[in-house]
């Protein structure tokens, strides 16, 4: 394991700054950007604006998705199960950061996507925007939890 500090700090720093992209981009945009559009641009001209925010927030939103998870994956199998894997606590704040940061990829794919399915979700995007505002949040607080969480080795 000492030999591999540097792949650890490397997906460390590439698991922080997707973090950050991602939940600071959704922050941004639920109480920044579009109540900027709502309060100066008319309903066309948000629709426009939207567009063009989406079509790069888009690529944003699946790099930053895509380097989350394999960086967590490493993460959890190089450093953080031999460490703390047999601690329940920690197992279970684990799985449950997972399965919320699933549904805050959903969310985050939903209000950047472009599916004719899912536009009636898009029509309340601010709703969307902040849940997954809060859900990222939430994975942040798990998140510190789990870097100090008191690991006693038997």
């Amino acid at each position: 394991m000492q030999d591999l500090w540097i792949f650890n700090v490397a997906f460390r720093w590439i698991h922080l700054t997707a973090a950050v992209v991602l939940v600071g981009g959704v922050l941004y945009a639920r109480y920044i950007q579009w109540p900027a559009a709502d309060s100066t641009l008319t309903p066309p001209q948000q629709q426009d604006q939207q567009i063009q925010i989406n079509n790069r927030w888009r690529v944003a939103v699946a790099v930053a998705s895509a380097f989350l998870v394999a960086s967590g994956f490493y993460q959890v199998m190089a450093i953080a199960l031999p460490k703390a894997g047999g601690l329940p606590a920690y197992q279970f704040l684990l799985g449950g950061k997972i399965v919320i940061a699933l549904v805050l990829f959903f969310l985050v794919g939903v209000t950047a996507g472009r599916s004719s399915a899912l536009a009636a979700m898009r029509q309340r995007v601010h709703l969307w925007l902040s849940l997954a505002g809060g859900l990222g949040l939430l994975i942040l607080l798990i998140s510190a939890v789990l870097r100090y969480l008191p690991i006693t080795v038997p």
